[in-house]
């Protein structure tokens, strides 16, 4: 492109030149014309012919270099134009470039300030980490105080224990309270820091737009008085004096130096004000931290006193309790388990800190970008409004040149008219002379004509070969147009390829990285639920295994008594032996042993108790009566038996015991296999249902179903276990979705609205825009209604726009319910089915249990009672207990169908009812939408039809005007062929004179010979002859004089054609430029929709210039209705002003809304990283709310059922009595 633009450029100063030449020529041409005229006048006279041409010679030198002289001072004026025009240019780039200083000084101390903003909080994060460091080791030196305390070694080993033991409970609970308290304070920290930080952020965004509005409004203020001062003078110039130009300009400097120093000296006051105001927010914050320290400081004090106070108490009570705990068990300080979560929370604390850090860095650098991109947009901008002033500043010199051209164009226009005029009074005046004295005139006349036909041919020849070389001119720009136009076509297409090969692969990669981000979303999902099922297996494994551990102690403990108890009852025996050899008829004695016995049939009670009390409930069986000792026998026989009876007794506690140990053994191993056995627990569910339903069709006689009622009441109870389990974990499920899947979702959706709503306005903006350029254009007045049509339908849009983002947020919440309740409900009916069942068994069963009760009333005591205990080992359960579950499990089932009816009816019709109204809502909303989008679209296809219109527009006038170039060629060789015909006609014209002068010359000769009648004749007879003849060569100058008009005619409108064709070749030029200037990163439609912009600007700034010359030329004419249309046009010129201040603010909301929707997305990626971050901890605390809200569960079943077992009633919420 640059090197045609060269070629072009070398080409029209050629053209230039060549044409000044010509019209230097021809000037001269005209002068010796006139100079000839002049001549003929003086020589009619007869008067001193030779001085006359001495004096006339002399004149046309002093014309010619006059004309020389003026043609150069224009010369010199267009000069000094285009170099004041260069000045005006430089003088515009120095105020940029001293904007740009003046911005980038800003910039400079905006950075500065941010870099004292990070030296303050670097400054305030050294000091919190000084206290913790200083907490930290005054807590460290605090536990190697209360662990440095130890027992005095003189002491006995009881006392050393027992202080030992004091002091790590002290400790323990002393460990407890901190983690405790550092938990409180460490969430009060994290409140008060983020609430520091909210108002930190807060301040430091009201101070900025405080600066921002003080730099603002007084440099506006200034700038806007002196432009309006500097308008008002302008005028009064422009009406009185136009040569006061260079004052206005240097009181205009000087106003614009004035009003730059004083914005500048208005910003180093506020920024003094700012920088007060930041010391005044420091001391404000060390005053504050001062205090909070001191706060700090005693709640601690008060805290150890508390602590104090309460390890002295715990002290006083541990002494009692230690006393009698320390020959049966042995605490185990769990001291070192403490200390390692200690620092393991430390860790976490020190990495969230660290994670802090990073995010301000990372939060720091996105703004920085941010800054640089403002700064690159303002560049950008400055640059386009430099390229609008030197464009628009070549526009104003080349129509100043153009209309110079036609001034001069009518002057000549002018000037041959009066020659024409002087033409016809010579005619006239010959014509008289002629009819006076035909043979002196004729003579003169003829050589006159001669001279006159010898200067037309000569003007002819020039016009000719002018005319030749403009049809040159004309072919050869003709064909660079075509080529030229060829080439664009070539680049556009070759461009529009290109951004469409970019769009396409930049489409696949973002349907691919959608792709992938929807499976790892599954896959997330998916490990999610993974995780939650592993996890509550974990818990339900930890909780069995701890209520393991508690029967393993349980048993430990009552193996230690009972070892105990042996020992004693052992000691006894021996000291019994003893007292063989003594006497026997004492009381105490007998009492002793009747004790004795008595102890020894609890011990043997309670082991039997023991040994049931595993598979089945403990029922004491009646004490014997202790027999009374005959009076046959004996005491020596009495003591004898006595003895044998408490060996026997031994033997058998010492079996019991070592079959205590083995049970204890077994329960270990069949602790192991269950653990073992619940991981295939899930797969033999369904073997186990299926077992269910075969027990309760299958078994008919009693016995069968009294053994399958253990592993049923099991399996049901499994089953509820399960279905708590289940409902726990759909509500917390639901808690996290409502908590994250809801605003995420909203978030997202409320992003793809907004898009989409920004896309719309920008192509509404753009077309009303448009709309209101063209009717400012075309009617003034008009300019103020338009603007408040697209205020109103602006504020609709914006109304609009808000309802549906809350219907649309209304009708994701009602979607996620009404998805909720499909999901619950199937569940719902599956365990009521399965209740169903179970009631349905409990009823068998009740009812064998009644008959087998029946049936066995009349057997005896002792059958009764074993019947009983196999009967209750084997069920689990009395009659009494079972009617009371079914009438538990009945109430059960009736709540539960009643909370399903209720939500069927109410849910289900209060969702239909509100999607119903959402529905029609939608619908009426979805109606005004697309009767915008047809008011919309209708512009866009007006504005498409244009655009093609225009194209073919274009298209027509280059064929009409190739059409021209081919008439204007065929009417050259027209005019070739009767120029040739007239050369032929000439040529006979000087024969036919030739003739007549030898017919003049034999007249003569003869004239003396011929009488006076023959005189007579033959003189009337030539002068008819001549005058036929001069009638014919007035023709045929009339006609010659015809098509020198009719050339120049056609000249002129060449020329006209071939400017119209350069200043359409210059707008395509600058279309091509606008077209090319786009941004390369962004899609096809905004890079259309930012071509047609910058097409349309500069359209319009066409327009305006335009408007701008009419109103010159309107000023300058003096007529009645001058002023009437001088205010039209300043009316129409007011309006586009004010429509392009709209479409400037319009754009710079677009600006923001793009900026905030930055945010949006910064925002939300930070809740995805926040998400991402939380660790185990979170689902830790999690399991734990689960453990205690299944604790929770189960004590209000036990309270249900002693509320039940007092007969009273509760009304819960959602269920029935």
């Amino acid at each position: 492109m640059t090197g045609i633009d060269k070629k072009m450029a070398f080409l029209s100063t050629l053209v230039k030149e060549e044409r000044y030449q010509v019209e230097e020529k021809l000037a001269v041409l005209e002068l010796q014309h006139r100079s000839l005229q002049d001549l003929i006048a003086t020589l009619k006279d007869g008067r001193g012919a030779a001085k006359v041409m001495e004096w006339h010679s002399k004149l046309d030198a002093v014309r010619i270099e006059e004309l020389k002289h003026k043609r150069l001072n224009s010369k010199l004026q267009q000069q000094t134009q285009y170099l004041e025009g260069i000045i005006r240019s430089n003088e515009a780039m120095v105020a940029d470039l001293e904007a740009d200083n003046v911005h980038q000084t800003k910039d400079f101390e905006e950075k500065q300030l941010r870099w004292e903003h990070r030296e303050v909080e670097l400054e305030r994060t050294i000091g919190r980490l000084e206290g913790q460091a200083a907490e930290i080791a005054g807590a460290a030196s605090k536990f190697e105080q209360a662990l440095g305390s130890l027992p005095d070694h003189k002491l006995p080993v009881a006392n050393q224990l027992e202080e030992a033991i004091t002091t790590i409970k002290s400790n323990v609970k002393i460990i407890l309270d901190t983690q405790a308290e550092s938990k409180v304070l460490r969430k009060r920290n994290q409140e008060l820091e983020k609430h520091v930080r909210q108002a930190e952020q807060t301040i430091i965004a009201r101070d900025k737009l405080i600066a921002e509005l003080r730099l603002r409004m007084p440099a506006t203020a200034d700038r806007d008085e002196i432009i309006l001062s500097a308008t008002s003078k302008v005028t009064q110039a422009m009406q009185q004096k136009p040569g006061k130009e260079k004052e206005y300009r240097t009181e205009h400097s000087i106003k614009i130096a004035q009003s730059t120093i004083a914005s500048l000296q208005a910003r180093l006051n506020q920024k003094e004000e700012t920088i007060a105001k930041y010391q005044e927010l420091l001391n404000q914050a060390r005053e504050d931290m001062m205090s909070m320290n001191k706060r700090h400081e005693q709640d601690l004090k008060n805290m150890q006193e508390k602590i104090h106070m309460n390890t002295d108490a715990a002290f006083n009570k541990f002494k009692d309790a230690a006393r009698e705990l320390m020959q049966k068990q042995h605490v185990q300080p769990a001291s070192s388990k403490q200390i390692g979560r200690l620092h393991e929370l430390e860790d976490a604390v020190a990495e969230q800190d660290n994670a802090m850090a990073a995010m301000s860095t990372k939060i720091k650098q996105k703004d920085d970008e941010i800054t640089n991109l403002r700064l690159k947009l303002q560049q950008i901008t400055k640059q386009h409004a430099s390229d609008k002033d030197y464009l628009s500043s070549e526009v104003k010199s080349h129509s100043e040149k153009k209309d110079k051209e036609v001034d001069d164009h009518k002057r000549q226009v002018e000037h041959m008219r009066k020659e024409i005029e002087l033409l016809n009074q010579e005619v006239e005046t010959l014509k008289d002379q002629n009819n006076r004295a035909p043979t002196t005139t004729m003579k003169n006349m003829v050589e006159r004509l001669k001279n006159q036909l010898a200067l037309k041919e000569k003007q002819h020849q020039s016009l000719s070969k002018a005319l030749t070389e403009l049809r040159a001119d004309m072919i050869q720009q003709a064909q660079d147009q075509v080529k030229h136009t060829s080439d664009e076509s070539e680049q556009q297409i070759n461009v529009q390829k290109i951004i469409d090969k970019h769009t396409k692969e930049f489409v696949d990669q973002i349907e691919d990285l959608q792709s992938q981000v929807d499976k790892l979303r599954k896959e997330l999902k998916k490990r999610k639920e993974n995780e939650s099922t592993l996890q509550t297996d974990l818990d339900d494994l930890r909780e069995e295994i701890g209520r393991k551990e508690k029967n393993l102690q349980r048993f430990k403990s009552d193996k230690h008594r009972l070892e105990g108890e042996v020992d004693d009852l052992e000691k006894k025996v021996d000291r019994m032996s003893t007292m063989k050899t003594q006497k026997t008829g004492d009381d105490a004695r007998q009492q002793e042993t009747e004790e004795l016995r008595r102890r020894v049939r609890l011990l043997e009670d309670e082991l039997k108790r023991k040994q049931q009390q595993p598979e089945k409930p403990y029922e004491r069986p009646r004490e014997p009566e202790p027999a009374q000792p005959k009076k046959e026998k004996t005491d020596e026989m009495i003591k004898w038996e006595e003895s044998k009876k408490w060996q026997k007794t031994v033997e058998k506690m010492k079996l019991r015991l070592k079959d205590k140990e083995e049970e204890n053994e077994r329960i270990l191993k069949a602790n192991k296999v269950f653990k073992d056995q619940f991981d295939r627990a899930e797969k033999e569910k369904d073997t186990l249902q299926r077992k269910l339903t075969n027990l309760q069709r299958g078994p008919t006689g009693g016995p069968s179903i009294a053994h399958s009622g253990k592993p049923d009441h099991q399996i049901e109870a499994q089953k509820t276990q399960n279905y708590q389990s289940q409902e726990e974990v759909s509500n917390l499920r639901r808690q996290l979705a409502m908590d994250k899947d809801a605003a995420f979702q909203e978030l997202q959706t409320k992003n793809t609205y907004l898009q989409q709503q920004l896309e719309q306005r920008e192509h509404r903006e753009q077309i009303i825009a448009q709309k209101a350029v063209t009717t400012s254009a075309e009617f003034g007045s008009s300019g103020t209604v338009a603007a408040r049509e697209y205020q109103e339908i602006f504020e609709k849009n914006q109304s609009l726009q808000r309802q549906m983002l809350a219907l649309s947020e209304e009708n994701i919440e009602f979607k996620f319910e009404n998805e909720q309740l499909r999901k619950d409900v199937p569940r719902l009916r599956g365990r009521a089915k399965d209740l169903q069942k179970y009631v349905e068994a409990l009823k068998i069963e009740n009812a064998q249990l009644g008959g087998h009760n029946s049936s066995r009333s009349g057997g005896s005591m002792d059958s009764i009672t074993s019947s009983g205990i196999r009967r209750i080992g084997e069920s689990g359960k009395s009659t009494r207990e079972l009617e009371k579950t079914v009438a538990l499990l009945k109430k059960v089932v009736e709540r539960v169908q009643t909370e399903n009816e209720i939500l069927k009816k109410t849910a289900a019709g209060e969702a239909n009812i509100r999607v119903q109204t959402l529905q029609i809502e939608n619908e009426g909303l979805k109606g005004q939408l697309e009767d915008l989008r047809n008011k919309m679209g209708s512009t866009l296809s007006e504005r498409y039809t244009s655009q093609q219109k225009g194209t073919a527009k274009m298209m027509t006038d280059y064929e009409k005007m190739r059409k021209d170039l081919m008439k204007e060629i065929e009417t050259n060789e027209k005019l070739r062929t009767e120029i040739r015909n007239l050369e032929f006609q000439k040529e006979q014209l000087n024969a036919q004179l030739q003739d007549s002068k030898s017919m003049s010359a034999l007249d003569r000769t003869t004239g003396s010979q011929q009488s006076v009648d023959t005189k007579g004749w033959k003189a009337s007879v030539a002068t008819r002859m001549y005058e036929g003849k001069l009638k014919d060569v007035e023709t045929d100058l009339a006609k010659k004089n015809k098509m020198l008009s009719d050339t120049k005619i056609l000249l002129k409108e060449a020329a006209e054609r071939e400017q119209l064709l350069l200043q359409e070749r210059e707008e395509l030029r600058q279309k091509v430029s606008a077209m090319e200037r786009f941004p390369k990163g962004q899609k096809g439609d905004m890079s259309r929709d930012l071509q047609q912009a910058r097409l349309q600007i500069e359209r319009l700034e066409n327009e305006k210039q335009e408007l701008l010359h009419k109103i010159t030329v309107l000023k300058q004419q003096t007529g009645p209705g001058a002023q009437e249309y001088d205010t039209d046009a300043q009316n129409k010129m007011a309006a586009y002003d004010r429509l392009m201040n709209e479409n400037v603010e319009i754009k710079m909301n677009l600006k923001s809304a793009k900026t905030e929707k930055d945010k949006m997305r910064l925002e939300v990626e930070r809740m995805k990283k926040e998400l991402h971050n939380f660790g185990p901890d979170f689902f830790e605390e999690i399991e734990d709310l689960k453990y205690n809200y299944k604790q929770a569960l189960e004590k209000n079943i036990l309270y249900e059922e002693k509320m039940t077992q007092y007969g009273l009633t509760i009304d819960l919420p959602g269920g029935g009595h």
